[in-house]
């Protein structure tokens, strides 16, 4: 299964969390600590509004999330 590695980056101006990837995107938490984390994808940067669940996303459907402190360095070939 593949993994999509995100880093916190805080909390937007609503209390949502806000989480990164590697590439720049980012997600929102719309759970907002009650329960299991619900991430979508962010319209409008940081403080953007939570736009499409990440379960109605090809790319991501199956994905495992795993929350990281920091990204792992990729190895240079």
């Amino acid at each position: 299964m593949k993994k999509l590695q995100l880093k916190k980056f805080g909390k937007d101006k609503w209390s949502r969390m806000v989480y990164g990837d590697k590439d720049g995107n980012l997600f929102k938490d719309v759970s907002c600590g009650m329960g299991e984390p619900v991430f979508c994808t962010s319209y409008g940067g940081f403080d953007g509004e939570p736009d499409t669940p990440l379960e109605y996303i090809k790319k991501y459907k199956d994905m495992e999330i795993e929350i990281v402190s920091e990204f792992p360095e990729e190895e240079v070939k």
